[in-house]
């Protein structure tokens, strides 16, 4: 279905909390004008589309070469590799269920506002990580600590969905698919650049300084990618989520100056 309204099995009570929980979307977004130029021009979707960059190459990197890693400068076996993969996402899971529900905590309560929140947890995720991979640079005399760094900055990612992967719905819930695509596509690009350079950084996998090299890279994207996330990002409904409102506005407007013009010169 469409909508909610038009779906043939839903109940009144499941269609009413739909509605209630997304009051700025509407029926008419599948036939809307999509502005193009009000999303391509607009401060918090930029904001947006920056930390999806940061976030694809941080954690693709992380994601990826992770296991290699923990074979070769960690020397733990391939068994041990599977395991400790396992248990990172067994806690990013479990760290999931419990942000969302402090975050929904925070908003029922009105205790912070919803950019805020968005803010809070991005942070968290991006900013922790980053400075997980920075102190990786004391802990090269143990390995327990070395893995328990990696965990925290793995883990910790949890918090995006509560940050900049939940923005797409709050700046447009007509148009939230469309920005994920736009999003998700152009970071794309730093999906597979992040390995490659770091493959290319990495000449000996035994080479511990290498892979610090990577790291660094990867913690200050991060950290800029947040940063601006923090400095212009926003929960706010946009006012381009309703082109058709927008425009009758628009022209409301055009025909109150046309008759206040007429008026004067009369």
């Amino acid at each position: 279905a469409n909508s909610p309204d038009s779906h043939p099995s839903i109940s009144d009570n499941e269609r009413e909390y739909i509605r209630a929980t997304l009051p700025n979307s509407s029926d008419l977004s599948s036939v809307m004008p999509t502005p193009w130029g009000q999303i391509l021009t607009s401060k918090p979707m930029w904001a947006l589309l920056i930390a999806h960059l940061g976030q694809n190459w941080g954690y693709t990197v992380l994601f990826t070469m992770l296991p290699n890693f923990l074979s070769e400068i960690l020397l733990y076996d391939i068994s041990m590799d599977g395991l400790t993969s396992s248990l990172i996402y067994l806690l990013m899971c479990v760290l999931t269920v419990i942000f969302s529900w402090i975050t929904d905590y925070c908003i029922d309560r009105r205790l912070l506002s919803l950019t805020i929140v968005r803010k809070i947890w991005n942070s968290l995720a991006h900013w922790g990580a980053a400075m997980s991979l920075l102190l990786l640079t004391f802990t090269a005399s143990s390995n327990t600590a070395t893995l328990a760094l990696l965990t925290i900055a793995l883990a910790l990612n949890s918090g995006v969905y509560l940050g900049f992967m939940a923005n797409h719905i709050d700046l447009s819930p007509n148009f939230a698919g469309l920005l994920m695509g736009i999003t998700n596509s152009v970071s794309n690009i730093s999906s597979f650049l992040g390995p490659v350079v770091s493959g290319f950084i990495i000449t000996e996998d035994t080479n511990r300084k290498e892979w610090m090299i990577a790291f660094y890279i990867s913690a200050a994207i991060y950290f800029f990618g947040n940063l601006v996330f923090v400095l212009f990002g926003s929960a706010d409904v946009q006012p381009w989520n309703d082109p058709i409102n927008e425009e009758e506005k628009n022209t409301k407007i055009t025909k109150y100056n046309t008759k206040s013009d007429y008026v004067t010169s009369i």
